[in-house]
């Protein structure tokens, strides 16, 4: 016979489909968006639920919702507000139990980079994902601490980009990246 494994078994469900039955593409709110881009909704529809603990809003970057067949293993833990021009009110964050183990599927590729991590409750989101995880309650995080404990954060992005600056009349060092017309 065969033999299964978690990891086969999500990709196996991933590849063909059976999660969710695609994208219903990029989600556009200019009523809930943040940086003045609708294109970077704010999300503030939750589902009870560990990961979703301690959340009051979260903000995005170019995040796609889910479109969930009748019958499947994920769940909707967050969804685009009501007012979302393209997909309003659909699931934005799904998760499930599979086998022993769990899954967290998010549309948004830069949610928990630097500079995103800071704003709203991005940081409470991927601890709550963590604890979720590990079997372990819901904690809030004091964030201001769990920030300053990032190896990169929007604080030192800002120190080393005015120390470049500050450094770009300094002609002394060749540019490596040329490009030559």
């Amino acid at each position: 016979g065969s033999h299964k494994n978690a990891r086969n078994e999500v990709n196996n469900r991933l590849i063909t489909g059976k999660p969710w039955s695609g994208s219903l593409g990029f989600c556009f709110d200019p009523d809930s968006c943040g940086f003045g881009d609708p294109a970077q909704i704010k999300v503030t529809n939750f589902v009870d639920h560990p990961v979703t603990q301690h959340l009051k809003a979260l903000q995005f970057f170019a995040c796609s919702a889910f479109k969930l067949p009748g019958k499947s293993d994920f769940f909707p833990l967050a969804y685009a507000g009501e007012t979302d021009q393209k997909n309003p009110g659909a699931p934005v964050i799904v998760a499930a139990k599979l086998g022993k183990g769990k899954i967290v599927a998010i549309n948004d590729v830069m949610l928990f980079q630097p500079f995103r991590i800071e704003y709203d409750d991005n940081a409470q989101l991927l601890w709550n994902i963590i604890n979720w995880f590990s079997d372990k309650p819901s904690v809030k995080i004091d964030k201001k601490t769990f920030v300053a404990g990032l190896p990169v954060n929007e604080k030192l992005m800002d120190e080393i980009e005015k120390e470049e600056n500050e450094g770009a009349g300094d002609k002394s060092a060749p540019c490596r990246n040329t490009v030559n017309s």
